[in-house]
């Protein structure tokens, strides 16, 4: 959604995608000198920002591929002229296995079963199907478990439609930087790799870095990195990240309506709120429908005229209120509800801290209602 769109209504998020740049510079510095191979992590439309315009960005400065959660995802780039290689990290149900096929999505397998369906199917076309093999190390959600690589692999490379291009793994941890789990997880994937290319030979692609592993372990003897959350500006760790990411995403809206509210009343549903003083009440046309959490009810803060102003009374499902006494408000000013201005900001990360999750759900609940307009 664009420029036309966002006429229809005083809500959109910006997506700088210069700042996706710096962002792409500082990730690639990370690799130390080595040959890694970013892979994009664009699912859940690109954390929100916009898969279509953030692919093409991300690999006009550099990145490999792509990585998705859905097949449908992967149809859409291809459906949008994209075409490098695009790996679909998630379980593809029995239905997609040809729409996947036929878009030249790359699966990546957590089991001899699913690989032989592709194969299957792959034979119609008379072209090997390339594949990624997912390696459970701890995670116990997707992926072979690592004690059996070497019984699966070999089934695997046993079949004739499915080539093996490359082997990961998913740290659990890998946002907390003195987590074990991430040093154990390691050296069982070093050891499915091994067990692995004892039978198939050397391996294209090896990769278990996501953003935070990326960032916080530098050297990782890997050549295929997974960047998400990180290429989006947002921290990855449980602590300040030692890279000067920018955000790249911003959510604003206008001032739809001011109201004089009495010393003593109510604001919203069920009363949660109530005047101390005479009050002028702003309301923002911006709600929980398009993923302005109704968690943030007398709890969040936006930024008008370079002012703080909080939210009062509970969020609905299309607008919210803010107290904007005193700060010279006229409708029609900007409502910064992630952003910055000048000294002042509302982040992601603020925002999850109040709704007790973390900066990756902040923007991925941005719904399709609100536009997303590029600053290219």
């Amino acid at each position: 959604m664009g420029t036309e769109s966002q006429q229809y209504r005083n809500a959109w998020a910006e997506i700088d995608l210069n700042k996706l740049d710096r962002n792409m510079e500082l990730l690639k510095g990370c690799s130390a000198g080595s040959q890694v191979s970013l892979m994009a992590v664009i699912k859940a439309d690109a954390y929100g920002h916009g898969a279509v315009e953030v692919a093409k960005r991300a690999l006009s400065r550099g990145a490999y591929g792509l990585g998705v959660a859905l097949v449908q995802e992967g149809r859409d780039l291809r459906e949008n002229g994209i075409e490098s290689p695009v790996y679909v990290l998630g379980e593809i149900p029995s239905e997609a296995v040809g729409p996947a096929i036929s878009s030249n999505l790359i699966p990546c397998f957590s089991s001899w079963k699913k690989a032989r369906e592709f194969s299957v199917r792959a034979k119609q076309t008379g072209r090997k199907v390339k594949c990624h093999l997912n390696i459970d190390t701890g995670m116990s959600r997707l992926g072979i478990n690592y004690h059996q690589v070497h019984q699966q692999v070999e089934a695997i490379a046993g079949l004739p439609y499915v080539e093996i291009e490359g082997i990961f793994t998913h740290f659990a941890c890998a946002s907390e930087l003195g987590s074990q789990l991430t040093v154990l997880q390691l050296e069982r994937f070093k050891e499915a790799v091994e067990a692995a290319e004892s039978i198939i030979g050397k391996i294209r692609f090896v990769h278990c870095a996501n953003s935070a592993a990326f960032i916080g372990r530098p050297g990782l003897p890997f050549n295929m990195a997974r960047v998400g959350i990180a290429m989006y500006g947002l921290n990855p760790f449980d602590r300040p990240c030692p890279l000067g990411l920018e955000p790249v995403l911003s959510l604003k809206s206008r001032v739809a309506l001011l109201k004089a509210v009495a010393r003593g009343q109510t604001v919203s549903y069920c009363g949660t709120f109530r005047t101390e003083r005479d009050s002028l009440i702003a309301v923002v046309p911006v709600g929980y429908a398009d993923g302005y959490s109704r968690l943030f009810s007398n709890k969040a803060r936006v930024i008008v005229n370079g002012k703080y102003a909080p939210v009062v009374g509970n969020v609905t499902m299309d607008q919210f209120m803010v107290d904007v006494t005193g700060l010279g408000v006229s409708v029609g000013d900007e409502v910064i509800l992630i952003g910055q201005a000048e000294d002042k900001s509302v982040t992601a990360d603020q925002l999850a801290e109040i709704m007790g999750t973390i900066n990756y759900e902040i923007v991925c609940m941005i719904g399709p209602r609100i536009p997303r307009i590029y600053l290219t």
